[in-house]
């Protein structure tokens, strides 16, 4: 994971999520930024695509659509090696340099190009560019997620999707919680964010936080139960847990017993397994399109726009 050195604001009490996406991401930095009952994940290279000699791709200054003004000396050496060794994002074998001049027949050459020069610019090392251009474009990169009956906000249909395995104990989800809601929102119709369970162990009342959250969702109310629960993560015991589920208006007899059941716990067991499998080991994660996220947050409207191809 690409960490940087800023350290985490403290998110006040009584949080809403009407506020504002660029006053939310200074709240949260990429440093370490999740809950998690193990360390952190090590990165691989990335591997490149082989030298075109008869037809050498063209320096990234020339690059038709990427402007690369800002960059001094250094930073365009890098991003020259690296646009053409890095593979094409179209799944063929030519480099991605040469894949933004030829124009070809997938629209992610362009958008994959800023998004390398996005992180020469932003002070990544090599490796880590490798690394994460490799998560993005190639085929090891995606995770097939099911989604089930998750809850989920924005339009239905809306061509890019943030599943986040969320906890509801952890002090970083319910940083991230109101900015991935505003994301949403800043993308009309473009984006949709899902909500996955995944309890951590070392946080004894999310599993039964989760359960409220899949109750209250049976009675189309888990966005409601969801604000609460992370508005009062401090305070949270079995009790109060009921007694917010009562806040957010449920049917207290039929909350009870959803609360209780079999299928509820299962429930959140499938969100949980799903995410093992996936190899997450804290909260929140973050996938979009089924690609992990492991940048900056504060970079992940950009990460969007590139999604978008805008």
């Amino acid at each position: 994971m690409v960490q940087n050195k800023a350290k985490l604001a403290a998110m006040p009490k009584g949080f809403r999520l009407s506020r504002a996406l660029p006053a939310l991401l200074l709240l949260w930095s990429a440093t370490l930024w999740s809950c998690s009952n193990s360390g952190a994940n090590s990165s691989t290279d990335s591997g490149v695509a082989q030298a075109e000699k008869s037809k050498p791709s063209p320096a990234p200054d020339v690059l038709p659509g990427v402007d690369t003004s800002k960059l001094d000396n250094d930073a365009k050496t890098m991003l020259s090696s690296l646009v053409n060794n890095l593979l094409s994002p179209c799944g063929d074998a030519s480099s991605l340099a040469r894949c933004v001049v030829q124009k070809q027949h997938c629209n992610k050459c362009l958008p994959a190009a800023h998004f390398v020069m996005r992180l020469v610019d932003g002070g990544f090392t090599r490796e880590e560019i490798n690394q994460a251009y490799r998560t993005r474009y190639d085929d090891a990169g995606k995770t097939m997620l099911a989604e089930h009956d998750a809850p989920s906000y924005g339009a239905t249909m809306a061509p890019v999707t943030l599943q986040v395995f969320s906890d509801f104990q952890c002090p970083h989800c319910r940083v991230a919680a109101p900015l991935l809601h505003q994301l949403a929102d800043e993308f009309p119709g473009k984006v949709r964010v899902v909500y996955r369970h995944f309890p951590l162990n070392a946080h004894p009342l999310a599993r039964s936080a989760a359960r409220a959250g899949v109750a209250a969702q049976l009675q189309g109310k888990f966005w409601s139960m969801h604000d609460l629960l992370f508005e009062h993560q401090d305070e949270l015991s079995e009790e109060k847990i009921v007694g917010l589920a009562k806040e957010a208006g449920l049917d207290m007899k039929r909350f009870k017993k959803d609360y209780a059941s079999k299928e509820t716990d299962e429930r959140v067991s499938l969100d949980r397994k799903e995410g093992e499998a996936a190899g997450i080991q804290g909260t929140p994660t973050i996938f979009v399109n089924g690609r992990k996220y492991e940048l900056p947050f504060e970079d992940l409207p950009d990460y969007i726009k590139e999604e978008l191809g805008d």
